[in-house]
């Protein structure tokens, strides 16, 4: 997979599109640690993580 290409689909609001496949990666990633999904994904707890 090349992240640079051009990505196709929307954002699950149906709001936005994605300019390549790295940004539609990372807003999916986001759109899974959303309990309000209702996926079953989580970071572990981790001090480092919460101070970003």
């Amino acid at each position: 997979m090349n992240g640079a290409e051009k990505a196709t689909g929307h954002t699950r609001d149906g709001n936005f599109t994605f300019y390549n496949h790295r940004s539609k990666m990372w807003w999916r990633l986001g759109e899974a640690l959303d309990p309000d999904y209702g996926l079953d994904a989580a970071l572990p707890l981790d001090p480092k993580l919460q101070v970003d």
